[in-house]
């Protein structure tokens, strides 16, 4: 596998972000950059996001399509142990356990399978008990297979809604 530069990638979303800033006068999206120590939890439990968060502290862009949100390292913390917060999917296609670094504006959780390490949404409708989510669920979509091409994608996402891009398909377009 070739070496995937997230420096790069985030240097661009920043750039983005703020183009997105301008067209709409206001200052809410933003794209920040860690510029302090690797966080152990993410380390511990979702190694693979290490190199990500290496880079990026967080992503909050509510104007992009419904909104796209990448959770500090802190706050995928905080909502690892709360029983609202899905940690695993049983039973249908995505079964396994599955840790929540993100969100979209519609209140959906960006997930990643930590076996295959796709990107999953999870819809803010489908039932979530005790950390478990029914995973025959039809509303369950694998966004992208990896974190990187979820990067490349969300890049895509930023540049097509600053071109309004007729028709384009949005990652969140199949829930909304």
């Amino acid at each position: 596998m070739t070496h995937f530069d997230y420096n790069s990638i985030f240097q661009d979303m920043q750039r983005l972000a703020k183009q997105v800033n301008d067209n709409i006068q206001t200052d809410d999206n933003e794209v920040i950059l860690n510029t302090g120590e690797p966080n152990p939890f993410v380390a511990e439990h979702v190694p693979v996001l290490s190199e990500m968060y290496a880079i990026l502290h967080r992503l909050d862009l509510p104007d992009v399509y419904v909104g796209y949100f990448i959770h500090s390292p802190d706050k995928m913390q905080l909502d690892y142990g709360r029983l609202d917060s899905p940690a695993s999917i049983n039973g249908g296609p995505f079964e396994g356990k599955v840790i929540r670094f993100g969100s979209d504006g519609g209140g959906s959780s960006l997930v990643i399978h930590v076996e295959t390490k796709s990107i999953l949404l999870i819809p803010s409708f489908v039932g979530i008990e005790n950390q478990i989510v029914d995973g025959k669920n039809e509303n369950i979509f694998c966004v992208a297979p990896n974190i990187q091409i979820f990067l490349k994608r969300l890049k895509q996402d930023i540049q097509h809604y600053l071109q309004n891009t007729p028709n384009w398909f949005y990652l969140t377009s199949g829930l909304y």
